[in-house]
């Protein structure tokens, strides 16, 4: 196995050494990523996944009202990360259209 490229002043990972890594990462997904699919549609499958575990956390809540509390901080945690994750599925949104826009134009302009 190769290392991707680093600095040898710092070790920090190069410009090309970050790009060998999007693509080693790409090619062996560590957390199951389908990368056959736009990028807006897995940020959406992952915002389903905090919603679901946000709706669990209520329901233990109702278990065990001593963590209600403590729960509801987490709920709130995982609220924000669903409003900004929506954010973010549209902002992906909107680059997959122009980069659609763009193969469009250069196929039509050969």
């Amino acid at each position: 196995m190769t290392f991707p490229e680093r600095c040898p002043e710092c070790n920090k990972l190069t410009e090309k050494g970050l790009a060998e890594n999007r693509k080693r990462f790409m090619k062996n997904s560590i957390f199951g990523v389908d990368f056959s699919k736009p990028a807006s549609v897995s940020i959406e499958e992952v915002r389903s996944i905090i919603s679901t575990a946000r709706g669990r956390l209520k329901e233990i809540s109702y278990q065990m009202p001593q963590l209600e509390k403590s729960l509801n901080d987490v709920e709130g945690a995982l609220t924000c990360c669903l409003v900004t994750a929506h954010r973010i599925v549209k902002e992906a949104q909107k680059f997959e259209l122009l980069a659609e826009e763009r193969m469009r134009e250069n196929l039509e302009n050969g």
